[in-house]
């Protein structure tokens, strides 16, 4: 009985000082988004890839939040095809022709990235002047051209930039929040011409022809 007793006044006694702890604050969850305006292109062909990015409601989210900074890194690679396997025969099959052009919705005092063998680095936005930008509803980051460079399939990703220290900046004044988010990215594959396709067909046709003479 008196082991009972104890145990119930050193709960209670626990119970009181996890009341009395601060709140941990969560920081807010940014849903990341990679859509690309076509799924197929040809080697030469350009496709617009379009990153957008919004806060989402609920845990970890006041109702004032909004994308107030930015800074993610874009990744270009293969895809992975299944368990430790790698398309590694061409791994330059997607190219940056052009720099990422930041969305008409923020104000232009950030970065369209520094070029990298694998892709841009420090594409960044420093807006400061809305509260509820981007909580709920998507709001576009920036644009990029993608180009095909060889046959296969790549991926357009976006990581988090460890060189502005924060992904997402989510709350404004002194109690900023950073906001994080998981993997984002698209595939693109690069496909034969039809004209190389017509010639491959032609070919065909023709060792058929010689195999019956």
């Amino acid at each position: 009985m008196l082991k009972t007793e104890r145990e119930a006044k050193w709960l209670g006694v626990l119970v009181l000082a996890l009341m009395l702890l601060p709140t941990v604050a969560q920081a807010a969850i940014i849903d990341v988004t990679v859509a690309s305006d076509k799924s197929q292109i040809q080697i030469g062909e350009k496709a617009v890839v379009t990153v957008s990015a919004q806060v989402r409601p609920g845990t970890g989210a006041a109702s004032n939040d909004g994308l107030f900074a930015w800074g993610v890194d874009l990744t270009l690679g293969d895809v992975l095809f299944g368990p430790g396997v790698v398309d590694t025969a061409n791994p330059d099959i997607l190219s940056l022709p052009g720099t990422a052009v930041i969305g008409a919705a923020w104000d232009g005092a950030g970065s369209g990235g520094t070029p990298k063998s694998w892709g841009l680095e420090a594409i960044w936005d420093t807006q400061f002047n809305n509260q509820t930008r981007g909580f709920g509803s998507e709001v576009v980051l920036f644009t990029i051209e993608i180009e095909g460079l060889a046959l296969g399939t790549g991926s357009v990703g976006i990581t988090g930039n460890p060189i502005q220290g924060a992904d997402f900046i989510t709350h404004q004044g002194a109690g900023d929040d950073s906001g994080f988010y998981g993997i984002a990215s698209t595939n693109i594959q690069v496909v034969p011409e039809p004209a190389s396709i017509a010639l491959l067909g032609m070919g065909g046709l023709m060792a058929l022809r010689r195999r019956r003479k």
